[in-house]
């Protein structure tokens, strides 16, 4: 097992899309763009500290999906896609270095059910973090990929698939970011117990 450290860089906005609902009620009365004008912060991330953070699963799934894109060549016909999904994985999120009233509004007349194409649509605001940089650590658990391996398949991820709300991959063009530095991090064997 091998951890990597990517230092990543926005090359594009962030647009989160988180629901928050559930956590922030609307006041009687309050009409749903009196609750959207109030509370569209909400949809960022932030940890307890306030910080936006993005979460872990934003780039392993990224990661994950960029192995299938890409479709390298492990041996034969057999491809990187499973190895990646069964032995790459990222368990922290990445904390940035902005609170959630650094986020941008950016309003959009979105499905109501979320799904592109459908009929009855809502303006909704959405927080965009304008620019970010920062660390994640990449666990490898499959020796098959290599840091090579691993640093193209990022480089895909982060112009070709992005994180968050309307990314590449889903027809947008928030979310796309560089790869800075790729270094393997050694780190104390864990004993058998």
């Amino acid at each position: 097992m091998k951890t990597y450290r990517a230092r990543l860089k926005s090359a594009a906005g962030l647009l989160f899309n988180r629901g928050y609902e559930h956590e922030v009620e609307r006041n009687q009365g309050e009409s749903f763009d009196d609750y959207e004008r109030r509370t569209w912060q909400n949809r960022a991330h932030v940890n307890e500290d306030g910080f936006v953070t993005i979460p872990a699963i934003f780039f392993k799934n990224a990661i994950h999906e960029a192995a299938a894109y890409r479709s390298d060549k492990l041996r034969g016909n057999k491809t990187y896609t499973k190895v990646f999904q069964g032995g790459v994985t990222v368990y922290e999120p990445l904390v940035t270095a902005y609170k959630a009233a650094d986020c941008k509004a950016q309003s959009m007349y979105v499905p109501t059910d979320g799904r592109h194409g459908s009929g009855k649509r809502v303006w909704k605001t959405f927080p965009v973090l304008p620019k970010w940089e920062g660390l994640i650590e990449i666990i490898v658990m499959d020796e098959q990929v290599t840091r090579e391996v691993l640093l193209n398949t990022l480089q895909t991820a982060g112009m070709f698939v992005g994180i968050g709300g309307r990314r590449p991959a889903n027809r947008g063009d928030f979310g796309r970011f560089t790869v800075v530095s790729l270094e393997e991090i050694h780190q104390p064997e864990v004993l058998a117990a």
